[in-house]
């Protein structure tokens, strides 16, 4: 199984000590007026120890070792499985350049995570077959709340459904993922109470134009969803996610 992280992450750990000393940014929810002091301190301490850990783990380990894969400024400066063509980096640029403008129309979306989720989303359709992890902090599990970054999606006009063990291949795809945590010594994470999500996107596979052209069919002047859109931004308004709990 490959493990792909963002670009997003990177600038972070290369800034470490800014966000030691301002946690804050990377979890701007802390600033809400609806957390309480609690809340506050347990997302900080919380960030700070996932900095650290991840911080740690670039400065001790050969990540090329880990089957950890990511994508940065330039090919580069990117790790790609060799099985994989090297075009997928221009791919997800394009991708994520195209969400920027979706989402830089929305106010109060120019934040640390924002652009995390961005690469994030921008990363999984452009890999096609990936699916995201996540969670959910406690409180949002215990109302079923979504996950943030399904939040930040629907804020960018893509939505979200929740799915529950009750479907057939979540019940399947769940007891699979499950055993993978538990062979790779992670069942702790579960007995600690964290609400690991899985989010899938559903990615349509072709544009409007890409499909008129294949069908040699000319649309209509008067047809709204298909006039004047370019592809990527076809891409982004019919894209779905479905998110479920392990």
């Amino acid at each position: 199984m490959e493990l792909w992280i963002v670009r997003e992450l990177w600038y972070i750990l290369d800034n470490i000590n800014l966000y030691l000393q301002r946690p804050e940014l990377v979890v701007p929810r802390v600033n809400t007026s609806s957390t309480t002091l609690f809340e506050k301190r347990a997302f900080l301490e919380q960030t700070l120890w996932s900095l650290k850990e991840w911080e740690k783990l670039r400065r001790e380990k050969d990540l090329n070792s880990l089957n950890l894969y990511w994508l940065g400024d330039n090919l580069r400066d990117s790790l790609i499985p060799k099985e994989r063509e090297p075009e997928i980096f221009s791919h997800w640029e394009s991708l994520a350049r195209s969400l920027d403008r979706k989402i830089n129309q929305i106010p109060s979306t120019n934040d640390v995570l924002s652009l995390a989720f961005r690469d994030t989303v921008a990363l999984a359709a452009s890999l096609g077959s990936a699916f995201i992890l996540t969670y959910q902090l406690r409180e949002d599990y215990e109302r079923n709340i979504p996950p943030d970054i399904c939040k930040a999606l629907a804020n960018w006009d893509i939505p979200c459904q929740n799915l529950t063990e009750k479907d057939p291949i979540v019940a399947l795809e769940r007891q699979y993922l499950r055993e993978v945590f538990v062979s790779a010594g992670l069942a702790k994470l579960f007995w600690a109470d964290i609400h690991i999500v899985v989010l899938h996107l559903v990615v349509p596979s072709a544009s409007p134009q890409t499909k008129l052209q294949k069908h040699r069919v000319i649309p209509k002047i008067s047809d709204p969803d298909i006039q004047n859109l370019e592809p990527l931004d076809y891409l982004w308004t019919n894209i779905q996610g479905f998110w479920y709990q392990i």
